[in-house]
């Protein structure tokens, strides 16, 4: 678990303008699509 919330933090910033819209969603669903090799 925490491997995930250091990947997120990590994420957080350098992804921002192609997360925007995923923040408004869910970040459980990015979580999802990045464990499926979306990003």
């Amino acid at each position: 678990a925490a491997d995930v919330i250091t990947e997120l933090t990590a994420t957080r910033i350098t992804e921002r303008g192609a997360t925007r819209a995923d923040d408004q969603l869910s970040e459980a669903a990015m979580e999802d699509r990045k464990r499926e090799g979306y990003f």
